[in-house]
């Protein structure tokens, strides 16, 4: 009988662990522009509990940007990522805590999910990978007494960091532009001007 019962507690525990699942999202679909070198970007996010039938907490441990194959911690020649969840104690669940937990990316109080500090003087690709939250699964409140189902789930989005045009770029756009506008503005006679016609 006792072996029956342990079998239906850990056929419970799993199917909620298979069914309760931390849904991942950010801002702008995960597409920020680099800083430049020596100053840090980042993400805010929201993470969603709102699907999961057993009501479980989700407890947040840490998050990561990865870029190729994902180790611990996830390097980038770029630059260097630094969490900011781990020590802000992220409770997703439900009452008292909320189910959809929003933040906004500000490095100044180490919100959003962490920033990434670029150390190379120029960004010449994209660098296109993922953010990796990391959580554990409660029972009920992890900080009064829940119980731990699991460990070490992760939630991930896709996450880009786009370089910045070099201001000699933006310098001949904004010449061409600025060409582009006289010569159309009044086509005959800035023609004239530009192009020195007859």
């Amino acid at each position: 009988m006792k072996t029956i019962w342990l079998l239906v507690s850990l056929l419970t525990l799993s199917f909620q662990c298979l069914n309760a699942q931390l849904t991942l999202s950010l801002p702008n679909d995960g597409v920020i522009s680099a800083a430049t070198e020596g100053e840090a970007t980042g993400w805010g996010f929201t993470l969603d509990f709102s699907n999961d039938p057993a009501g479980d907490f989700a407890l947040i441990t840490g998050s990561d940007f990865c870029t190729g194959a994902q180790t611990t911690p996830c390097s980038n020649a770029a630059g260097y990522y630094t969490d900011f969840m781990a020590n802000n104690f992220i409770i997703v669940g439900p009452a008292p805590e909320n189910s959809v937990v929003s933040q906004l990316f500000d490095p100044l109080n180490a919100l959003g999910t962490g920033s990434f500090t670029i150390t190379t003087s120029v960004l010449s690709a994209p660098l296109i990978g993922s953010i990796d939250v990391t959580y554990d699964l409660y029972s009920s409140d992890p900080f009064n007494g829940g119980e731990p189902i699991s460990q070490g789930l992760t939630a991930s989005a896709s996450a880009e960091i786009e370089p910045v045009p070099e201001p000699s770029s933006w310098t001949l756009i904004f010449l061409g532009l600025t060409i582009f506008s006289a010569t159309y503005s009044n086509p005959s006679k800035n023609a004239h001007r530009l192009f020195k016609l007859d």
